[in-house]
């Protein structure tokens, strides 16, 4: 489910037909995952927008009794009211939540977006903003990244589109302005905020060294083909219908399937998998442990 229907994200994310998890389901895979013990475990939240789900909150602690150590990424674009956001930061949950928000410059007034950062980071919380870079609304998106930048406790990146998940290419519209400003852009320097310090790291690195993702994007440096990766065994992905994957960019290949939550079915891998996908432009999937 969704309250925004960009032109840059798939139909399936916000033409509401999965509705809301199961929670009960939900609860099952973790304690599944955890094996009655406490391990360190990071669990990121995807849309959809998932602030609509009403039982959120809810399954939020009861993953924190589930397993105390776990840290969970909300990802949101941001479009609560005030009111809603001012009810979330009093829950407690500032040691096991990150906030990741995503900027959309078609559907989010600015500054509703940027009081929102406010209320969330200055309530103690770990907060991550993205601003999706659409051509379109470049200049605008732009103003409101710097302005975030230099006043809020706030961890800030810029994300290129691209036309669908597995697309290697970006959508229309960009300039060699546009691009030479975002691959220019040293994002280590611009960070802002305790998000990396919550234990939940989004840094890339190549060769022991933090590199600007977006930069490799730009200019085609994100193939791991036939590397050995960590996806399905150190971290995985879940679609909408329950269904598990070793990673996002492998979804519908029979042999990278993992089972169903829904179904209980699940099983994680016990080794790395050798990668057969060309690129790999999800930095959800390239943030998994790959070496060549």
């Amino acid at each position: 489910m969704c309250n925004f229907s960009c032109s840059y994200c798939p139909e399936n994310l916000h033409d509401g037909k999965y509705g809301f998890p199961d929670i009960e389901d939900a609860i099952y895979f973790l304690e599944k995952m955890c094996n009655g013990k406490q391990p360190d475990m990071f669990f990121e939240i995807l849309g959809g927008e998932t602030t609509m789900w009403p039982k959120m909150i809810k399954f939020l602690k009861e993953c924190v009794r589930v397993n105390p150590n776990i840290i969970m990424e909300i990802n949101t674009n941001g479009s609560r009211t005030h009111a809603w956001w001012e009810r979330f930061v009093a829950t407690g949950l500032q040691k096991n939540v990150v906030l990741n928000f995503s900027y959309h410059a078609a559907f989010c007034d600015p500054d509703l977006f940027y009081n929102n950062l406010k209320i969330a980071s200055e309530s103690g919380y770990a907060v991550s903003a993205n601003y999706m870079l659409d051509p379109e609304y470049f200049y605008k998106i732009l103003d409101l990244y710097k302005k975030t930048h230099g006043s809020l406790k706030v961890d800030t990146s810029m994300k290129v589109l691209r036309p669908d998940f597995n697309s290697s290419k970006l959508i229309d519209g960009y300039t060699e302005e546009m691009l030479d400003y975002i691959s220019n852009t040293n994002e280590n320097e611009l960070k802002k905020g305790n998000a990396n310090d919550s234990g939940w790291n989004m840094d890339i690195y190549y060769d022991k060294k933090n590199v600007n993702f977006q930069k490799q994007i730009i200019e085609g440096k994100h193939s791991f083909q036939f590397w050995q990766c960590s996806a399905g065994s150190k971290r995985i992905f879940i679609e909408m219908n329950g269904d598990v994957w070793v990673c996002s960019e492998l979804i519908g290949y029979n042999k990278y399937s993992l089972g169903n939550i829904f179904n209980r079915t699940f099983e994680s891998l016990n080794d790395y998998i050798t990668c057969p996908a060309e690129y790999c432009a999800c930095k959800v999937d390239a943030l998994a442990y790959k070496y060549d």
